[in-house]
């Protein structure tokens, strides 16, 4: 994914595609590496990034889940 920042720690747990879009579930270093993700995923044409799910852990990194979908637009009919 070319709107995913190259320098973003990132561990991905479950990507899934689905027909509207994308659920994916991961850590990252922490809320800030997630909101950085959630705003370049933004920038990519016709999706939308619904406001991600996060849990801090006691390691200070956190855990995602995020939805990420198409453009009504965009869609196949």
């Amino acid at each position: 994914m070319a709107y995913i920042p190259v320098d973003l720690k990132l561990h991905v747990n479950e990507l899934v595609l689905e027909h509207q879009g994308i659920r994916l579930v991961g850590q990252t270093t922490g809320h800030g590496a997630t909101g950085d993700l959630v705003r370049q995923l933004n920038k990519a044409p016709g999706l939308t990034v619904d406001p991600p799910r996060t849990k801090l852990r006691k390691d200070g990194t956190v855990d995602f889940r995020l939805r990420a979908v198409g453009d009504s637009d965009d869609r196949p009919e």
